[in-house]
């Protein structure tokens, strides 16, 4: 289960750059790995926290880094 769920977000992932790519002229676009990881970045924060009531120490637990991880990357996006 757990397995087929991480295949249908790396499905989910590829299906969106895709489309991406092909809508936007292929010429417009430029730094697209910095694009796609911040909008993926910034997602998994706030379901994150959503899911821990935001509490951040469980977030950063449930993300797989450390408190102050979690606080650099939410300040960067501010």
């Amino acid at each position: 289960m757990k397995e087929q769920l991480k295949n249908n977000i790396s499905k989910d992932v590829k299906s969106a750059v895709k489309n991406y790519i092909t809508t936007v002229n292929s010429e417009k676009i430029n730094n697209l790995y910095s694009m796609v990881w911040g909008s993926i970045e910034h997602e998994l924060v706030n379901v994150a926290l959503v899911h821990t009531r935001g509490n951040q120490s469980q977030a950063a637990r449930v993300l797989g880094i450390d408190r102050i991880t979690l606080s650099r990357i939410r300040k960067q996006r501010r």
